[in-house]
């Protein structure tokens, strides 16, 4: 095709699975020109084993741990700034499968080819078991159930968004759209980030690309034990505040954490109920910092993305 193409994959303390990951992308039957790996201050050796093992991949040492919101930001914004025409956005547990690149470019020329210009293509998730991934589960777009069978004629369905785990999106849309906000740190920022995209651009899934998710477990949010439910609590909350769905979306994103946050609290008993109190109580009081929309108002400096 002639498009210069990055991967972007963010980390932190997943050496080994890292590893599996680089393998799978550079080992791809159209590899993307560019690996870039965001190491959010690891401290299990994975700067060292990616210097030694991947030589070619462009590391990136961060001071500090931004989260899979922070590191997939900021490769989105280091392959718009390095001159990609597409960037993959790749999570550090996902192993595509060796087509996966290919398919999403195969399937964005199908649809230019019939007239539709695409925001951002997906891959499908599975667990280890070749069962679909629950966490990477998208709703249909419904503003374009009208498209579904054509769609489905060229290998895609319309997606109200699209998942970290491997989705390719093209550097126009993050010109005009920005990136994600860091300040979400982890989960939701997906949901926010192309639920702001799809709000005026195509979203696919490419049904014949595929990438194994592997998590230790086939878990959604709610099934998390611990503290890093705050996240989930909170960011919701900011997405359902922001501007990125329609306010019948909304109801339908609040009454799906008001059904999970029962299984949540059932399986983290009183230190749950902090956790979630938490979440509630900065989401309903905080708003995210660090919006890098372009060109437009935000809520905070704006971090300007310059093209070379």
């Amino acid at each position: 095709m002639g498009e210069t193409i990055w991967a972007v994959i963010p980390t932190f303390n997943r050496r080994e699975l890292l590893r599996e990951c680089i393998r799978a992308v550079l080992g791809q039957t159209r590899p993307p020109d560019v690996v870039w790996v965001r190491d959010n201050a690891s401290q299990d050796g994975t700067a060292e084993m990616v210097r030694q093992e991947f030589p070619r991949v462009r590391l990136v040492r961060g001071k500090n741990n931004l989260g899979s919101s922070g590191g997939f930001a900021e490769g989105l914004r280091a392959g718009y700034e390095g001159g990609a025409d597409w960037i993959w956005l790749v999570d550090n547990d996902a192993v595509p499968q060796p087509d996966a690149l290919e398919k999403l470019l195969e399937a964005q020329r199908r649809l230019e080819n019939s007239g539709y210009r695409v925001g951002a293509l997906g891959s499908i998730a599975l667990w280890t078991d070749g069962k679909p991934h629950p966490m990477n589960h998208t709703p249909p777009d419904w503003k374009r159930l009208h498209l579904r069978h054509r769609l489905a004629q060229l290998g895609c369905q319309p997606q109200r968004w699209s998942s970290f785990v491997s989705v390719l999106v093209p550097s126009r849309v993050v010109e005009r759209y920005g990136l994600p906000y860091y300040s979400f740190f982890t989960w939701n920022d997906d949901l926010e980030y192309f639920g702001r995209i799809a709000r005026g651009e195509l979203v696919v899934f490419v049904r014949d690309s595929v990438v194994v998710h592997k998590t230790k477990t086939p878990y959604i949010a709610a099934l998390s034990i611990g503290e890093r439910y705050f996240y989930e609590v909170r960011n919701r909350i900011w997405v359902l505040r922001g501007d990125a769905f329609h306010w019948l979306e909304k109801v339908w994103l609040f009454l799906n954490i008001l059904g999970q946050i029962p299984v949540y609290l059932w399986r983290n008993r009183l230190p749950g109920w902090k956790v979630v109190l938490r979440g509630i109580e900065e989401g309903l009081h905080t708003l995210p910092s660090e919006t890098v929309a372009v060109g437009a108002r935000i809520e905070a400096e704006p971090i300007v993305l310059a093209r070379r």
